[in-house]
């Protein structure tokens, strides 16, 4: 009997409770690791913070205390994956010897992971001098409705409403649900 599938999610629940010292969020501390080259932990961390502080300063002219910035950020970073995460996903399945594109709905979690790893694509991509800058402006592009992750999850979108009638359901797409 395998043991593998009932440590799978108490795993994954242990290595993300650590939440980030500044903010205290778990999803913040994930983006980082996922950031990070090389092993270097404190220099990924100190770019994501610097990002964040630059997004937070446009977005919210007004002075904030400690507290009310590591809420503010908090809130701010959710919006922004919230936006960035696909609803749908096109799988390939195997029918009748033929491949199809079949649309499945994203968990939650996998859709969180799917974003993050999409917002540093694009934010390498860009053009700037260091990567916290090329960061804030993919962080302040989502949240004005474009950038590039924004037109992959589109993309992701149109692929999976184009193959729906490979099976899936049109509930997907409804904003209701986030």
């Amino acid at each position: 009997m395998t043991r593998k599938n009932s440590y799978v999610e108490s795993n994954h629940a242990r290595r993300l409770q650590k939440a980030d010292s500044l903010y205290g969020s778990w999803k913040m501390t994930w983006f980082v690791r996922c950031m990070m080259l090389d092993g270097k932990y404190s220099i990924a961390y100190k770019q994501f913070i610097t990002a964040m502080d630059v997004i937070i300063k446009k977005t919210n002219p007004g002075n904030l205390s400690a507290n009310e910035k590591a809420e503010y950020g908090c809130d701010l970073f959710d919006k922004i994956i919230k936006k960035v995460r696909p609803l749908a996903k096109v799988t390939t399945t195997r029918i009748g010897g033929a491949n199809y594109q079949v649309p499945k709905q994203v968990s939650e979690r996998d859709g969180t992971r799917i974003a993050i790893g999409w917002i540093i694509k694009h934010a390498r991509k860009r053009s700037g001098r260091s990567f916290w800058e090329k960061l804030s402006s993919e962080f302040l592009d989502i949240l004005e409705g474009r950038g590039g992750s924004i037109n992959e999850r589109e993309t992701a979108h149109k692929m999976a409403q184009a193959n729906l009638a490979f099976g899936g359901s049109s509930s997907y797409f409804n904003e209701d649900q986030q």
